[in-house]
């Protein structure tokens, strides 16, 4: 018994055995058929199409699961099913007919079966099982025609690999490695080369544009490599706001030869406000998708200049913004700092002066979007250009432009006046003068310079700190310089000139131009003609005689206005009151034009004689009672007028005009102010008096001078003629 369980054993393991590598063969067939016809057929749409890596890896998954699903339906599934025994008899008992269901009855008896006539019945079935098997060493379930088409099949697929492979190396080396998802593209007879665009983080061929700026998109068909020119190169361009259209790209020139053989194209872009992509399609070439980024253009969105003055100025260096710098002082260094809107390349500056152009050096701050441009000391007007070179290599146009007005370090200026004498002046002259010196940068010396002749005399002015104003008024004392041992001033004759002048200098230093010298002005020259005391004193008293002469003039335009104003309330006959009532506004708006002249008038006559008296002192003329007389009678009652009276009275006389129409029945001119006029007119009478009395007091002494030179005359002559008779009386 046994021995037969084990050849039912052995026939049960063994048509298991050889299901299953059937089951496993035809998987293996119909996978590396699958798999084959796939390669093949994504061969042609890879070579057509050049689908990105993404693609492909999603078709390999597309495909990979339809290939396990229908390999699960059709012979995985059931390679991977448990093979009982029970089922293994019954496929072998439908094989062989003959053993009729002994096989299973031998399979499921239970040997130890206590019923004899069942244990009869299971032996007779095992010996009829045993039996067939022995006629049948190995027995046939599984059908090998149906296999047979799969396993020839995959042959075919597989002598086709190993051919593609065997004559094509190369191209079936590019095909693997795109299987296996790599970027790189099948071989091409026409190469598309676009050098302006580069791969960014992602991987992406990319150009980035300055907005609103005309491009031009160069392409070249690489010749070497053996490598041919396309018919036409396309463009397929998409906006990013999904508008599509299509370009044919121009070519340039000729074929080029050489190591760098190639064809040129072109195609002109308008001005892009929206990022584009760009497919370029030439023969069998495909180059893209090329992206066009639209950025903006690097500006500077603030600068501030650092302006550090010549170290001779003192000046204290300050920061401001560029656009509130008009001008900067001449030697200065300027600094500029600068804030970018994005980060930056490269600045390239430029300082223009004139036609010379000199390269500056910016420093570029680590975050790319501050810069520092050093400027060196500028001594002529120009600019400063700058243009900015953006990461993405997007310049800023047009250049930015900075102008540099220089504000050059001027002269000295210098005001001098001699005030209190003439252009005449005795030896012993007092010369008060009075100087104001200006200069932008501060003073470095100041000089007064008396001149007689070929003699000369300078006065060393104190400049200390005055900074950059000098205000002096020093005088030139004649008498006490020829006292001074140190000066040596010679005594001035009659007839002599005399000259002063100022002259000052800055603290100017040329950054340019280390040997230039300070600047040095000068003032105009005042000329003085000396004469003799009385020469002086009958000049004087000429001045005299024509200020009273103009106050004459003033006198009876004052007498005038007294007139009118008695005249203004006249009321001819048959004249209507609206015509009487203009004409007194008339007269008084004459009347406060005539106060308005006489109070300037009289102040002039007064100046006038006051300047006389400050010639007879400051020429040290002695006469103390022709002083007081001047002084006194004429100067302080003419003050007093031109100072007090009459402007008093100007007013009371335009408030009267003011009121003159709501007073119809009163004097136009009031009582008080009507005093008043008479009171001034006859002050100026008494004041024009004295300067009659002042005239023949001069008449009196001109005639006592001439008297006294007559006798001195005479005397001379007498001694002569005595010196002449005692003379000849000797010689007798």
């Amino acid at each position: 018994m046994p021995h037969h369980h084990n050849l039912i054993r052995y026939a049960l393991d063994t048509v298991r055995s050889r299901v299953r590598f059937a089951l496993a063969g035809e998987t293996a067939a119909r996978t590396t058929v699958a798999v084959g016809g796939f390669v093949w057929a994504w061969l042609a749409v890879d070579r057509l199409l050049e689908p990105p890596w993404w693609v492909r890896a999603a078709v390999f998954a597309l495909a990979g699961a339809l290939v396990l699903r229908w390999l699960w339906r059709h012979s995985l599934s059931a390679l991977l099913t448990r093979l009982p025994d029970s089922v293994i008899a019954a496929w072998i008992e439908r094989r062989h007919p003959e053993l009729g269901e002994s096989l299973l009855t031998a399979l499921h008896a239970d040997p130890h079966d206590p019923d004899p006539s069942h244990r009869v019945l299971v032996q007779a079935a095992e010996r009829r099982a045993e039996q067939v098997l022995l006629e049948h060493e190995e027995p046939e379930v599984v059908d090998t025609r149906r296999l047979r088409p799969w396993f020839w099949g995959a042959a075919a697929i597989l002598l086709t690999l190993v051919a593609g492979l065997a004559l094509a190396p190369d191209a079936s080396g590019v095909y693997l490695r795109r299987l296996a998802l790599s970027s790189e593209l099948w071989p091409r007879q026409v190469v598309l080369v676009a050098e302006q665009f580069t791969p960014d983080d992602n991987g992406r061929l990319v150009w980035r544009v300055p907005r609103d700026t005309p491009l031009e998109l160069n392409v070249r068909a690489d010749f070497t490599g053996g490598h041919v020119a396309p018919t036409e190169v396309q463009a397929r361009l998409r906006q990013q706001d999904g508008a599509r259209s299509r370009r044919q790209l121009a070519a340039i020139g000729e074929p080029t030869g050489g190591p760098d053989a190639h064809q040129a194209y072109r195609m002109k872009i308008d001005r892009l406000r929206q990022d584009l992509e760009v497919r370029l399609y030439g023969g069998d070439a495909r180059l893209g998708p090329l992206l066009l980024v639209v950025t903006p253009r690097p500006t500077v969105t603030s600068v501030d200049v650092e302006v550090r003055p010549p170290s001779y100025t003192s000046d204290r260096p300050y920061t401001a913004p560029a656009d509130a710098v008009d001008q900067v002082p001449e030697g200065a260094a300027l600094t500029f700092q600068a804030q970018c809107n994005k980060p930056l390349r490269k600045v390239a500056a430029t300082l223009t002066r004139g036609d010379v152009s000199t390269r500056l050096t910016a420093d570029i701050a680590a975050d790319g979007r501050r810069f520092t441009l050093m400027v060196p000391p500028v001594v002529d007007g120009g600019g400063v250009e700058i243009t900015l070179l953006d990461q993405d290599g997007i310049d800023s146009q047009p250049a930015y432009r900075f102008p540099l007005r220089v504000q050059a370090d001027t002269p000295p200026s210098i005001e001098f006046a001699v005030n209190g004498v003439g252009r005449v002046i005795t030896p012993d002259a007092i010369l008060p003068t009075d100087i104001a010196i200006d200069d932008d940068h501060g003073l470095g010396a100041a000089t007064l310079t008396l001149t007689i002749g070929d003699w000369e005399l300078p006065i060393q002015l104190p400049v200390g700190d005055v900074g950059d104003e000098l205000t002096a008024s020093p005088s030139v004392d004649l008498l006490a310089l020829r006292s001074d041992p140190a000066a040596r001033l010679p005594r001035p004759e009659p007839g002599e000139r005399l000259q002063l002048q100022v002259s000052a200098e800055d603290l100017y230093r040329s950054s340019a131009d280390p040997e230039a010298r300070p600047h040095v002005s000068t003032s105009q020259t005042e000329t003085f003609t000396v004469v003799t005391p009385e020469d002086l004193v009958a000049r004087l008293e000429e001045r005299e005689v024509n200020l009273r002469r103009t106050f004459e003039q003033t006198y009876d335009e004052a007498r005038s206005a007294e007139l009118n104003a008695a005249r203004m309330d006249d009321a001819p006959d048959g004249v209507a009151a609206d015509e009487l009532a203009r004409r007194r506004r008339l007269s008084m708006s004459r009347l406060v034009e005539q106060l308005s002249k006489l109070k300037h008038d009289v102040a002039g006559a007064g100046e006038g004689f006051r300047g006389i008296l400050e010639e007879l002192d400051n020429n040290r003329i002695q006469n103390d009672d022709l002083k007081e007389r001047i002084d006194v009678r004429i100067v302080r009652p003419l003050d007093n007028i031109s100072q007090r009276s009459l402007p008093e009275l100007e007013g009371q006389a335009r408030l009267a005009a003011k009121s003159l129409d709501d007073r119809p029945g009163e004097p136009a001119l009031p009582e008080e102010a009507s005093a008043k006029l008479r009171s001034t007119v006859a002050e100026m009478e008494s004041a024009l008096n004295e300067m009659k009395a002042v005239e023949t007091y001069n008449e009196v002494l001109a005639l006592l001078r001439g008297i006294i030179d007559d006798q001195r005359d005479l005397s001379e002559k007498t001694g002569d003629a005595r010196k002449s008779s005692l003379k000849g009386l000797l010689l007798d």
